[in-house]
């Protein structure tokens, strides 16, 4: 499941529309279709954030161990 899809159940089960969703987070509906095919960028880059420092987070603890 894609951000796209992960938003759009989570407006459903809320009962808002991507409509009302869209206007009040302050975004243009076409930002929230764009996501459909492609990821945000943001989010992208944070995952990659997150992987890296997860994965120097489990080295510097296997290092730790290690002693």
């Amino acid at each position: 499941m894609n951000t796209y899809e992960i938003i759009k159940e989570r407006a459903k089960l809320s009962g808002l529309s991507l409509v009302q969703l869209c206007l009040r987070v302050g975004i243009a509906r076409e930002t929230l279709e764009n996501w459909k095919k492609n990821e945000p960028k943001t989010l992208v880059i944070l995952q990659k954030i997150n992987d890296v420092l997860t994965d120097a987070e489990n080295f510097a603890r296997n290092e730790t161990n290690l002693d």
